[in-house]
């Protein structure tokens, strides 16, 4: 699998969901790391492509959101401050309900540098409309950032691009990698890539 995302949220991918997709041959992009994958995908036409949170333009949190960070300037946030906001940022209000879950994330999120996390860049069309492979595009139905009404805005820009709509947050691939993994190699199967070690 080659991975695109960004900062920790790669990090998160890598111990998350890398592992259930070890020796599948796929491009994943995430969040900020779309753009990245989609022309990676464009460049070496030669594996699926499966996409997360992907977005044309922001939407009006994510903007509120950029425009806060740019605010804020050289005053830096507290480890404890970004964890928590990036909870909220990448996970469901189901998943957080949870406090066993909820405990755990924050834990995890607090292991990385004390940045604001940035908003996930946009996908140009004419980008999107070149993508020469099989590409499915996951949609996360508790998304407030990228909600899926936009995500399936940007999938029908991608010619024959697939959309699954999964019951999770912004950061669903970190969230719950099991649904994620579940559709990954369904796709997979339905395009005729074998995945290493599955039937």
């Amino acid at each position: 699998m080659i991975l695109f995302s960004g900062g920790f949220r790669l990090a998160l991918l890598r111990e998350r969901l890398e592992p259930a997709l070890s020796g599948v041959d796929v491009v994943f992009g995430d969040g900020p790391g779309v753009p990245a994958a989609v022309r990676f995908a464009v460049r070496e036409p030669h594996r699926p492509l499966v996409l997360g949170a992907a977005c044309l333009e922001p939407t009006t949190l994510s903007a509120a959101a950029s425009a806060e960070i740019a605010a804020r300037g050289d005053e830096p946030p507290s480890p404890d401050a970004v964890a928590l906001l990036r909870a909220l940022h990448l996970f469901s209000p189901r998943a957080l309900a949870d406090d066993a879950f909820a405990t755990a994330a924050l834990d995890r999120l607090r292991r990385f540098p004390p940045e604001v996390p940035g908003v996930d860049e946009p996908v140009e069309p004419e980008l999107l409309a070149a993508v020469p492979v099989p590409c499915l595009v996951l949609a996360y139905a508790q998304d407030a950032l990228t909600p899926p009404h936009q995500v399936r805005e940007s999938a029908a820009r991608i010619p024959g691009a697939r959309v699954c709509e999964l019951d999770l947050g912004h950061g669903g691939a970190i969230e719950d990698p099991a649904p994620v993994v579940a559709a990954v190699t369904g796709f997979l199967a339905e395009v005729g890539v074998a995945c290493a070690g599955r039937s």
